[in-house]
């Protein structure tokens, strides 16, 4: 059953499915993660300087503090839907510092031992 069927105001015509550009193998993911978390870095580094509201937080810190991890993880979600509609690499840039933030907010940069479907080995 197509789209259109569901919601006659959708065009028949328009996609849904967001077509890859490249194919992608082990290769070309072990030759691009570094260019990856380079630009994620630049992202966390540039974000502290522009949201920056005193030496230790930014906006968003004080937003989560505010209205809890909800409101981070909305954020997330309208990158999602930002980058399903607009296809922009900023998004996924954002998207993934949002990961990141995540990531130290729950406190899992403290443990030594992680998920049992995560090693570092």
């Amino acid at each position: 059953m197509t789209l259109s069927r569901i919601n006659p105001k959708v065009s028949p015509k328009k996609s849904y499915m967001i077509q890859p550009k490249c194919s992608t193998n082990i290769k070309v993911k072990q030759e691009n993660i570094d260019k990856f978390c380079e630009f994620i870095k630049h992202q966390i580094k540039y974000g502290a300087k522009k949201y920056a509201q005193n030496d230790t937080k930014e906006a968003t810190d004080l937003i989560c503090e505010a209205f809890g991890m909800e409101w981070r993880l909305g954020e997330m979600y309208k990158r999602l839907l930002r980058f399903k509609t607009l296809q922009k690499e900023y998004d996924l840039f954002k998207l993934a510092a949002e990961c990141f933030l995540v990531w130290i907010q729950m406190g899992y940069h403290l443990g030594e031992n992680h998920d049992e479907d995560i090693d570092l080995k």
